[in-house]
């Protein structure tokens, strides 16, 4: 069985450079696009470092999930609101630990329900 993950990026560089490193992992049906404008701020997103933390949150920020709309001031502090580029892949399940510690050093943002089983 394969698992199908959506992860979120700020420019395209960022989203080919992280598919680029997940390709080694084995991901299959890849794509990147550019999120519609009127799309943006319409999902719960946080960043991928938080996950298989066991503790819900970065230190000093008590909420883990964010409207889009907050969430790069919340974790970075960032002017850049919205995340413009979504990276959707499938992966097989023995290798999404592996998919997730690439998502992890790129930077990425994934939707809350990645942590959901």
């Amino acid at each position: 069985m394969s698992k199908h993950i959506v992860a979120y990026f700020n420019t395209e560089n960022d989203a080919e450079s992280a598919l680029a490193s997940l390709r080694k992992v084995g991901v299959m049906d890849e794509r990147v696009d550019m999120i519609p404008e009127e799309g943006r701020g319409q999902r719960i997103i946080m960043p991928a470092t938080n996950l298989g933390s066991g503790g819900g949150g970065l230190p000093g920020h008590s909420g883990a999930f964010a409207a889009i709309t907050n969430i790069k001031e919340t974790f970075t502090g960032k002017d850049e609101k919205h995340p413009s580029y979504a990276l959707e892949f499938s992966v097989e399940d023995s290798r999404v630990d592996d998919a997730i510690h690439v998502l992890k050093e790129s930077d990425a943002y994934v939707d809350k329900s990645l942590t959901v089983d």
